[in-house]
């Protein structure tokens, strides 16, 4: 496993010390609601993936990041998002 990425030792503990059996949410204090928090914490070095940290590492991703602290510039990015996905033409193999 590869730390560098993982600066937040709480995180890395608990990364060392999982099993199988471990869930652990992506953002920990509102993973059941729609907010930005998740945002606040990547800004924090409190990116559970390596893909979170990357995104520190880039100087347009990490103007986003810290756009997204804002919950309403969040929400208004997240309502276009779910537009474009929802233009997303499904495959069927089937046909």
């Amino acid at each position: 496993m590869r730390h560098r990425s993982i600066s937040e030792p709480r995180i890395r503990q608990l990364l060392e010390n999982q099993n199988a059996q471990t869930r652990q949410t992506l953002d920990r204090g509102s993973s059941l609601t729609l907010d930005s928090h998740y945002y606040k914490g990547l800004g924090h070095s409190e990116g559970l993936l390596a893909s979170d940290a990357a995104l520190l590492t880039n100087q347009q991703a990490k103007t986003l990041v810290q756009g997204f602290h804002k919950f309403g510039v969040f929400k208004d990015a997240f309502a276009r998002s779910m537009v474009k996905m929802g233009a997303i033409g499904v495959i069927d193999y089937k046909k």
